[in-house]
Formats: C-alpha cells, structure tokens, sequence
C-alpha cells in the first residue's frame, strides 16, 4: 500500500512528466505559428552567446540585426534567421568566420546561469529551437510539481491537485512560458515557497533546519543568476528563519541565527560569481522611473493626480528626464544615459526627489499592486490562442476561466477570510501570510507587467486552495466543541491591526505629500516668467503652432547634454468657445524613439484661470547627438487660440531641481494632490460635473464645439447590419455597444459593421463610458484603417471620425490596450453615423 509521501512523490512526478509535454507543446506551437512576441534584443544575445560557446567560441557573442537587411551576405542570413527563432536548427558550420562578435555585456554576465542552461541543452540537442521548448517545458513541469508541494504542506492531496492543475492550465502562466529568460525565475520562487512552508508548518529538528536554509540560499542563488529580481525571495526567506519558525524565539535564537547565517553563505557562494560581475541592479532606480509610465496606471487601477511624475514607459524618456535633472543641478557636461557609469546615481537620486515629495503615490501603487496580484487567477489579465494545445484542452480552459471570473469581485474578501481563519489558529501564520501577499505583491507596482507577475498568480491559487481545505475540513470534521472566547477574539484584534496597518500610514504620508506638493507647485506659481511671443503659425488641418522660436527658452552659458525648460501655458474661459481645449506640445525628434509629443486636454472652467505646466527638453553640444531632439511648439486648434490668455517660460529653471507636467486650476490648493484607487475611493479630478473627454482625430480638433452641437441632435443608429462580434462584446438597441472580457490580443477587433458608402462630409459620433482599457473607434478600407481615433483615458467620453474622402467603409470598434493587462471593459451608449456638409 502506497504511503501518503509515496503518493505525493508519484503525483509530483506525473506533474512534471506532463507539464514537461504541455508547456514543451504550447511554446513549441507559438514559436512555429508566430504567436510568441518578437525575441528582444537581449535574449538574441543570451542565444547567440549559448550557439558561440556550444561551437567552441565561448565569450564570444555574434552581433546581427533581428531580420535580414537588403546588404546582408547571404551566408550570414541562417545565423539572423536562428536567432530570431524563424529557422528550427543550425550547424556550427554554418556560422560565418566573419561575423561581427563582441564579449558577454553587463546583462549577460548578469544572466550567466541562463547563459549557462541554454549552452548546456544545445550540447545535449544541437542548436535547435526544440531543445529550447523542452527545457522551457521542464521548468514549467518542476513548477507545477513545486506547486503542489507547497499546497500539500497545509492542505489535503485533492485540493492540492486541483490547484496545481489550475495553476498549469491557467493562460497567464502558458502565455508567459515562451521567453525563457522571464519563465525561468518561475520554479526558483516555487521552491523558495515550498522551503517557507515546510519551515513554518512545524516544529523540525535543527539538523532539517539548516538543510533547508542551506537549500533554499543555493537555490536561489543559482536563481539569482537566472534571473537577477528572484533575489527578493532571499528576503522572504531569511525573514522567515528569523521570525516566522514554530519554536520559541528564546529556545532557538541560536538555531535561528546560524540558519540564516547559513542562508546567506550558500546564497553568496553560488551567486558569488555573478555578484562579482559588478552588472546586477545597477539600473534598478531607473526602473522605478519606469514604473510611474500612465499605463501601469491603468494595470493597477491608479486614477492620477493634476501631476505626472512620469508618463511614458519608454527608457528614452526617462534617461531624457534624468540627463535634464543632472544638468541643472550640477551643470555638469556629463552625458547621463543607462549603461554609463554616473547613471546609477543620477537615476537614484532623480527618483528620491521624486519619493520624498510623493510618497504615498508609491505607497498607495505597492498596495494596488497587491490587489491585483490577488485578483490575477481571476482577471483574465491574459487570453490564450486556440490552436496551441488539443480542442478540448483550449475549451476547457475557457470555460474554467469563465468559472474563475465570478470570483474577481471577491478575490480581496476571499484572502480576508482566509487570513482571519488562519489568525484564529494561529497569529505567527497569518502575519506571514499577510506579509507575504504584502510584499511579494507590492514590489512589482515598479513595473506590472504581466511578464514580471504572473508566477505570483500563485499565492492567490494559494489562498483559493485554503479556503476550500476549510470548506473541506468543515464538513468532513463534523460538530467541534466550542471554541475559548479568546481564541475567537484573535480574528478581530488581527483585522483590527492590520486596518491600522494599511491605512494609518497611507493617511499618515498623504498628508505629508499634501504639504511636499504643495510646496512644490507653490514655487511653480511663484515662479518668475518670462513671456513668449503667441504669434500663430498655420500648420494644417485647422490647427496652429505658437512657441515656435527657439531663441524663446534659455540657453546656460555651461555645455550641457540635456538642457530643460518649463513652458507654461494659461488657460481662461473669458474668450472661449469651448470647456476643454487640446494643447499639443510637439517636439522634433531625429529618432521617433525620443519623439515626447504629447497632447493634454486641458479643462476651461469658467473663473479663474488654469496654468498647464509643461518641461521641456532638447540635447545640447555635451550629447553624443546634440541635434536628437528640439522643441518644436505648441499646438492649438485655431478656434481655441483665444483660450490662451497666455504663453510664458520659467525665467530661471534651473532653480527648480523638479520639472513635472502639472495641470493646476484657480483651487489647485483645495484638491488632495495625490493619486487615488479606482472603485476604492473617489476621484476628486474626475467626479462629479466634469467635461466629457473630446477625441478626434487632428482633422477635427478645430471643430469640436460645432461637431457637439450636431451630435447632441441626431438619433442614434448605425443602419449598416453586424458583420463581425466578438465574445466580450455585446451590440444593444441603436448600436450601443459593451464590451467586458479579456481580449484575445491589444489591438484586435470587437464590432464591426457591414461595408457601407460614406460622403466625405459624414461623420461618426461615439460617446460612452471608458471604465478600464481602451478602445478605437474607426473607418477601414481594404487598405486597413482609413481614420480612426484612440481612447485610453477612464471616464465618459465623445469621440468623432470622419472619412478623409468619399467611399466605401466598415466601422469598427476595436480595442486599444497595452501589454500590461487584456482587460477591457466599456460602454458606448451612443453610436450613429451622421451626414451633411463639412463644418
């Protein structure tokens, strides 16, 4: 008869054969159907390092683009082709002697044990992509298999499984499999959980103590050089050695500090060598700038306050901001870029300025973070293609994750439960429980990008698997005998505790960021100004450009590489048509990489003025380019030109250390100048009589006020019939349309309606409600889309396309997401086609 540890060994056994063959499949069919994203340039040169070193160069890593080009020489097309995962298999024959090669760079040497895994399964298979997919798949299998053993710990062989399956079948995990580098910190956190658990779960003897923390430093060390960001789980572990095992702390101090001590060497002896590589986190605050990119915002539920600390996620930007931000404070030439020595420490501190005047923005992000990662089995932040797994396997994931979409309004409630019933059993437990979701969840508020989160969809299977083994124990335990009454108070002094750990302190530092921001855009307004000349300069479609003259901002006497400038512009209703004029500051970029062009809906109330602030940024002769980027003017649609009272620079920027984007009213004073959480709390910005959102394309920008006024008179109704639906989308009477439901991919279609013959002069009038995502809404042709505009702000909105000339088109809505989550829901409550003369 088979004992309960043999039992478990066999199913984690058969987990791993099968995750073996299911992940193996799954990233085998993206990469032949092209359903895996393009390899990014990083990963080509882990690839091309693990092919040079398996065909006797190592160190040596070939430099070639990502596609062939029209000069290529023919014999080095297999090689790009390999690399970029179009050709299955390559000789080492088959590498040109004259290929360009360099060293392993910083990241490479940083990742030298995936560099190391890679290069040893091209020994064992050949450079083939197949050897690739089964060492992928042999990472998701030892995951799913590390999944179970984690739950078996505290939970019944059952419930276990069911956990272990879901966490294997769930797309989130399949989708993410296909890059290697990203999956690959996957089981190293497993088993740094499964050590936690087994530490936690009972007394053990010290002998199994040291093992353990001796296993999980190696573990994780050997990690850290997979993967550099596991090395958080280092954290977890030796907070759990300290605080967190069953023995009283005055019996086992000793035994507690030499674990971790342990810990700590065996972590420090297997990564020692990519530690000493000097290449690891060196852009870790950069990173963080990152992590302020308006699309996260979104991901995390974020609504922003009349400030951007950051806006897009684009390495660009942020280096732009922080070369700018070295400048005034040092006048120092010094080019600031990532991969330069001086960078760390400009980025560093760059973005404590930031934290220390908004602090509870970062506070209140790590929270929203954990949320989400709470609620990740259940969001559907990812859709998965049909076709990449057997018919019925697709379909019966589809239908578990429909299953698990109900529980989304009740993930946060449900972990509470599971919390207070453990802190009935057991307070040590359930503060390390607490802990763990606090933590783990909070960190990738950096970055929530699904391919940095979806191993932490774990701990919320983790805590579904616990509600159910109570469930379970319930009904299987029969009547118990009463509980002492202070045991059933311990629930309510840890609910109690832990209020006051969420919200004293983020009430504490909001009201320290009302004074710091305060402060801050006091000496904006306070700011002396230099005037700039408003004469228009016609550019096109209705619109004109003013502060155009670059002999308008300042020019220090010192040699710089970024110099910055606060442009400010004064909005007033005296004179204006409209209550929410687009003002577009457009930059002139040689590279679009660096093109920063932003467009502001900036709101017109009546009364006093509002001042929308807006740096600056252009290279100077310190850059390595210095024509890459200039100022090129500010946009307005000619009808909204007598909106501006006003067009001003700050006379002197290089006073000010912080130059944010900020959209400041008459009362800037009275509004909490902090970000809130949508659905928790209300946003002051945004609630209550506030403007629609106007989106058109620029053609139209000039005629807003007058498209409003047709608009509100016609009758809804698009006389075209349905031509296409998708399965989150539902089309009501007069054509509304809603959309709730994770989207197959960011950009593809939800309604489309049969062709039908539009005038030039026609016009498409769409107003609704934006509650999280984005939408397009537009005209095609066969050439693909004719107009369209893009809409990504929450909150109601109008928007308007028109046909750029008489003809034959389909509407479409479709979606308009990031990467950062799938996710969509909105309504469009009106929706008609008008015609009739051009404005």
């Amino acid at each position: 008869m088979l004992t309960v540890k043999s039992v478990d060994a066999t199913i984690a056994a058969l987990l791993v054969v099968c995750g073996v063959g299911i992940g193996a499949t799954y990233v085998g069919a993206a990469r032949r159907t092209r359903a895996l994203p393009e390899e990014p340039g990083f990963n080509q040169r882990v690839f091309g390092a693990a092919l040079m070193s398996v065909c006797g160069h190592a160190g040596d890593t070939p430099v070639v683009p990502m596609s062939p080009k029209p000069n290529t020489p023919d014999a080095h097309r297999p090689l790009i082709n390999f690399l970029a995962q179009r050709q299955e298999t390559l000789t080492c024959g088959q590498i040109p002697a004259d290929v360009p090669r360099d060293g392993l760079d910083g990241m490479q040497r940083a990742s030298r044990y995936l560099l190391l895994l890679a290069t040893a399964t091209w020994r064992a298979s050949g450079p083939t992509w197949v050897g690739i997919d089964r060492l992928i798949g042999l990472m998701f299998g030892l995951s799913v298999a590390l999944a179970y053993l984690t739950c078996r710990v505290k939970m019944p062989s059952g419930v276990s499984l069911a956990v272990a399956l879901l966490f294997m079948f769930s797309p989130l995990q399949l989708a993410n499999a296909g890059d290697l580098r990203d999956y690959s910190k996957a089981p190293f956190f497993l088993a740094s959980l499964l050590i936690v658990a087994l530490l936690v779960s009972r007394r053990l003897a010290p002998a199994i103590v040291l093992v353990l923390a001796a296993a999980a430093g190696a573990v994780l060390g050997f990690g850290y050089g997979v993967r550099t960001d596991i090395a958080i789980n280092l954290i977890v572990v030796i907070v759990t050695i300290v605080g967190f095992l069953p023995d009283p702390i005055r019996e086992s101090w000793k035994l507690r500090s030499g674990a971790a001590a342990l810990c700590v060497t065996m972590f420090a002896a297997v990564a020692g060598p990519v530690v000493r590589s000097g290449d690891t986190g060196s852009n870790i605050w950069h990173w963080a700038l990152l992590g302020y990119a308006h699309e996260w915002d979104n991901a995390l539920g974020i609504a922003p306050g009349p400030y951007e600390p950051s806006y897009f996620y684009n390495d660009s930007y942020a280096a732009s901001a922080v070369d700018a931000y070295w400048g005034r404070v040092t006048h120092a030439p010094a080019h600031m870029s990532v991969g330069l020595p001086q960078y760390p420490e400009a980025s560093r501190a760059y973005y404590s300025l930031i934290l220390t005047t908004f602090p509870s923005d970062a506070l209140l992000r790590a929270w929203a973070s954990a949320i989400r990662i709470l609620e990740l089995p259940y969001s559907g932040l990812q859709s998965m293609s049909r076709g990449l797994l057997p018919d019925f396997l697709w379909r019966g994931i589809g239908m578990t994750q429909k299953v698990l979409s109900y529980v989304e309004p009740y993930a946060l409630l449900l972990f509470g439960i599971v919390i207070l019933g453990v802190s009935g059993r057991s307070v040590r437990l359930a503060v390390l429980m607490f802990g763990l979701v606090a933590f783990l969840g909070a960190y990738p508020a950096i970055q929530f990008q699904r391919r940095h989160i979806f191993h932490l969809e774990f701990l919320s299977l983790w805590f579904l698997g616990f509600a159910i083994s109570f469930v379970w124990s319930s009904l299987a335990g029969g009547s118990r005998n009463a509980e002492p009454v202070w045991r059933m108070l311990r629930p309510v002094v840890f609910t109690a505790a832990v209020a006051i750990l969420v919200v004293v302190p983020l009430a504490a530092v909001r009201a320290y960021q009302q004074r710091s921001a305060s402060a801050l855009f006091a000496t904006y307004n306070d700011a002396r100004l230099q005037q700039i000349d408003v004469t228009p300069e016609v550019v096109g479609n209705g619109l004109v450009r003013i502060a155009t003259r670059d002999e308008s901002f300042s020019r220090p006497p010192d040699r710089r590489s970024m110099y910055s400038d606060m442009l400010v512009a004064e909005l007033a209703a005296d004179r204006c048509a409209v209550d929410r004029s687009a003002l577009t500051f457009r930059y002139r970029a040689k590279d679009p990489s660096v093109d920063f062009t932003r467009t502001y809906d900036v709101d017109v109330p009546p009364g006093a003025p509002t001042r929308m602030y807006f740096p600056v940024f252009r290279t100077g002769p310190a850059s390595p380019d210095p024509d890459l980027l200039a100022f090129a003017g500010l946009e307005v649609a000619e009808s909204e030109v007598s909106c501006l009272k006003r067009v001003a620079r700050f006379a002197e920027p290089d006073r000010f250390s912080l130059l944010l984007p900020a959209q400041l009213p008459a009362g800037w004073r009275e509004l909490p100048l902090h970000q809130t959480l949508r659905g928790w709390e209300r946003d002051p910005l945004r609630d209550g009589a506030q403007p629609l959102s106007y989106w058109a394309p620029m053609s139209l920008r000039n005629r807003g006020a007058a498209l409003i006024a047709r608009s509100v008179k016609a009758s809804p109704g698009i006389a075209a019939a349905v031509d296409y639906r998708a399965r989150i989308a539902s089309v009501g009477a007069e054509s509304g349309v809603s959309v709730n439901g994770v989207a197959d991919a960011t950009g593809t279609n939800l309604v489309a309606w049969k062709e039908q013959p539009l005038e030039a002069s026609s016009l498409v009038v769409a107003e609704g409600v934006l509650e999280q995502g984005g939408v397009t809404v537009g005209l095609v042709d066969p050439n693909g889309w004719s107009m369209r505009v893009d809409i990504d702000t929450p909150g109601a909105f109008r928007a308007f396309v028109q046909p750029p000339r008489a003809g034959t088109y389909q509407l479409v809505v479709a979606n308009h997401l990031s990467d950062a989550s799938l996710r969509n829901r909105f309504t469009i409550s009106r929706l008609l086609v008008m015609n009739g003369e051009h404005e």
